[in-house]
């Protein structure tokens, strides 16, 4: 099985493109290639990349899903301000909390 490296195309911090390379120097010629762009090695620490997310922390994360929601940097996640309840919530931004979904 050959072994490929996925490498993520960040300008103006957004992710642009998930590359895939043939090597570990693919990293190097694409960033020859592209220079006004951060080449990023994706790895198991950096999680996923996510066209339209960005780099932040060491990590990629998605883009911020609801204005109201934060960054946690220990879980390396977006946060709702109020807890998400156990069962079948969605979230409802303009009274920013979790509303449960309505049995059928």
């Amino acid at each position: 099985m050959e072994i490929c490296f996925l490498y993520a195309v960040e300008k103006n911090n957004l992710i642009q493109n998930v590359i895939v390379g043939q090597s570990a120097e693919s990293g190097e010629i694409l960033s020859a290639m592209l220079p006004d762009s951060f080449i990023i090695q994706v790895t198991e620490t950096t999680g996923q990349p996510i066209i339209g997310g960005d780099f932040f922390e060491g990590v990629f994360r998605s883009q911020k899903p609801f204005d109201s929601w934060v960054w946690s940097s220990p879980e390396k996640s977006w946060t709702s301000p109020v807890p998400r309840p156990v069962g079948p919530y969605w979230w409802d931004e303009s009274g920013v909390d979790w509303l449960p979904i309505p049995s059928e």
